[in-house]
């Protein structure tokens, strides 16, 4: 009996120190829970990419205050000592715990003033703490958001920033800013190709929206770069963390590389300047003839016995270098009209140039 009292109790000291060693690998690998506390203001001003070392005489905390012109990708790193990062509303935005190796991580953060508090626990000791931005060529917002001013953000899509063909744009995804919206215009087929990289684990993600709603393209894999040929429209694009029950969590620098759209009608101008050539043979056989167009993926030719086309009759040309066709409907006798324009295609979505100039003659009977 007294064997089994004992077990009990070793068990019991086990499962203990089971628990202590779980809760104390969860508070050193994540993020400290900070609630909202009063800021000190009046703190001392902090510059980026500089070192700062600070004595305390016993368990305490330092305040700064960082100045952000723009977003940054910031690398964070202090001595075995709580780094708690604030907005200017005192509300708290990260909480990390730097070991003895420094690291803490990546914070993401757009323009604004921000301050942060060195917490020491470790009674007479000098900590040393630096901001640095990590990688400024690559980590920047084409369009910059104020973290004061709602009007700069574009974190709904009736905010959409408006982007256009020919350009690339540049994003950050962070602690205080999960979420973009654009709106973009094409006018043919274009190549948009998403890239991002990210800082944590969670995955920031693109989604690209039709007019009506519906999904054209999305990327949602975490893959470095994705492409796609996208046909003529307006669309709007979503960028967004992909972690709803820690939406506080993601940082990434995203680009958006939005090719110039595909010009069609430069491609048949040839054909839009120009007339088609009839040739009407007895019982109302007619053959077209047009000036070709270059890099297309076929010709509509219409046909029809009315100058404003009120009942044409349309037929597909699926050959690109066909510059002739032989109408099968017969118009003995009456004056027709013929016009032909080029398409290219993609994904089953057609791009139309413009129309020719009008061809008109009387079949023979």
């Amino acid at each position: 009996m007294g064997n089994f009292s004992e077990n009990k109790v070793l068990c019991a000291i086990h499962h203990f120190y089971i628990a202590v060693v779980l809760l104390a690998a969860v508070l050193l690998a994540s993020p400290l829970e900070v609630k909202a506390e009063a800021v000190d203001y009046s703190a001392e001003a902090y510059t980026l990419n500089t070192k700062i070392s600070h004595h305390f005489n016993a368990n305490g905390e330092k305040w700064y205050k960082v100045s952000l012109d723009k977003a940054y990708i910031l690398s964070i790193t202090a001595d075995h000592t709580d780094f708690v990062l604030y907005d200017s509303n005192s509300q708290s935005l990260e909480g990390l715990y730097c070991m003895h190796d420094k690291k803490s991580g990546y914070a993401g953060l757009i323009k604004g003033d921000y301050y942060f508090k060195l917490v020491n626990h470790n009674g007479d000791s000098t900590v040393e703490c630096s901001i640095n931005v990590v990688e400024p060529e690559s980590n920047y917002q084409s369009f910059v958001e104020s973290y004061n001013d709602p009007s700069t953000r574009n974190n709904s899509e009736p905010d959409a920033t408006t982007i256009t063909a020919g350009n690339t744009y540049h994003g950050i995804i962070g602690v205080n800013n999960y979420i973009d919206w654009y709106k973009l215009t094409l006018s043919g087929n274009t190549k948009v190709q998403f890239s991002v990289r990210n800082y944590r684990d969670y995955v920031t993600g693109f989604t690209m929206l039709d007019q009506s709603g519906n999904k054209v393209f999305e990327v949602s894999s975490g893959a470095a770069t994705e492409s796609k040929i996208i046909p003529a429209g307006t669309y709007t694009i979503r960028v967004e963390r992909f972690n709803p029950d820690n939406n506080d969590r993601g940082i990434s620098s995203y680009q958006i590389a939005v090719g110039d759209s595909e010009d069609i009608d430069k491609k048949a101008a040839s054909l839009i300047s120009s007339k088609p050539k009839l040739s009407v043979k007895k019982g109302g056989k007619v053959t077209v003839k047009w000036n070709q167009a270059t890099d297309v993926a076929g010709y509509e030719v219409q046909i029809a016995g009315k100058k404003n086309f009120k009942g044409a009759k349309t037929y597909t040309v699926n050959n690109a270098t066909k510059k002739t066709i032989k109408l099968p409907k017969k118009l003995a006798g009456k004056k027709i009209y013929v016009r032909v324009r080029a398409f290219s295609e993609n994904n089953g979505s057609k791009t139309f140039s413009q129309w020719s100039k009008t061809a008109s003659k009387k079949s023979k009977k």
